[in-house]
């Protein structure tokens, strides 16, 4: 049921400009890599310890310096013994603070899932091959630094809080602190 809820609340950020009439003010793409560095329990009960991470972005703004963004992932962290792989969807909210006419930082969050996790590895020295779907929280923040009218360049930092994932009988908890650098295109 939470679920549910999760993803009711998800559509609800998508959607809320169009039910309130607002004035859409254009589109964006970004493709990005980064690393996922993990603060759960990953590292404590496997070899893990980061993951290399692929995004591709798009996002359209709803008002002047608010954006909402839908963003598919993928994390792999592969060491000789244990191997993770996340396949992620988010939806987030965004706003701007602009710095000068070039730059803005920009802070937001919203909803994920790692809507397909594998694992195949070691807990605790026992052997674990298994998968799982997960809701979790993203919260994020960042600089952004236009290189043209329509080309940008983004780092965005964001604090992934992904619900256990529950392998075999025991679970892991892949949550992280990720940094991305991004390239994007306004059009």
């Amino acid at each position: 049921m939470k679920s549910v809820g999760i993803w009711l609340v998800c559509l609800l950020i998508l959607f809320s400009p169009l039910a309130a009439g607002a004035a859409w003010d254009g589109y964006y793409a970004t493709a990005g890599t980064g690393f996922l560095f993990y603060t759960g329990d990953a590292s404590e009960k496997t070899e893990l310890d980061y993951a290399a991470e692929f995004e591709l972005s798009f996002g359209q703004y709803f008002a002047k310096h608010y954006s909402h963004e839908v963003t598919v992932g993928y994390i792999h962290d592969g060491h000789i013994g244990d191997d993770l792989k996340m396949y992620t969807l988010s939806l987030a909210v965004m706003r701007r603070f602009p710095v000068s006419r070039k730059v803005s930082l920009f802070a937001g969050g919203g909803f994920m899932a790692a809507f397909f996790s594998d694992y195949h590895g070691h807990i605790y020295g026992v052997e674990t091959r298994d998968n799982d779907f997960r809701p979790g929280i993203n919260l994020l923040t960042g600089a952004q630094i236009d290189l043209a009218w329509d080309l940008f360049v983004r780092f965005q930092l964001s604090y992934r809080l992904i619900r256990e994932l529950r392998l075999d009988g025991d679970t892991l908890d892949p949550s992280g602190v990720s940094g991305v650098l991004k390239f994007g295109y306004h059009f």
